[in-house]
């Protein structure tokens, strides 16, 4: 902290020079974490591609939920283990300000879709 003011008055005393050492810096960081961004992106998506799960919502909303003839369906189609329905619902707990949300999802096939859930 003996160093505080020495740094500044440097800092301050030249704006040209700061302007640049500043300008750098950021386009340093901004380029690093753009070329970091493939590889995150890759190790997230190989995670969910060794699943062998397909999520299917509605095209007007996710919230919007299938008809259960769809699941119907999908379960009498050859190769497939498991069918489980899930509804995306928002309820509140005291207040009208503290809201819950929560997910309903069938008990039965639950557990062979998401072993461990």
């Amino acid at each position: 902290m003996k160093y505080l003011p020495l740094i500044m008055r440097n800092l301050l005393g030249n704006r040209r020079r700061t302007a640049l050492v500043t300008s750098i810096a950021i386009s340093i960081f901004i380029f690093a974490a753009l070329m970091s961004l493939p590889s995150i992106v890759n190790r997230i998506m190989a995670d969910r591609a060794a699943s062998l799960r397909l999520i299917s919502t509605s095209s007007a909303s996710f919230f919007y939920p299938l008809p259960s003839e769809y699941g119907r369906r999908i379960a009498a189609m050859p190769h497939v283990d498991a069918v489980s329905g899930s509804k995306l619902f928002f309820s509140t707990y005291r207040d009208p300000r503290d809201p819950v949300g929560g997910l309903a999802v069938d008990p039965e096939a639950i557990e062979e879709v998401w072993p461990g859930a």
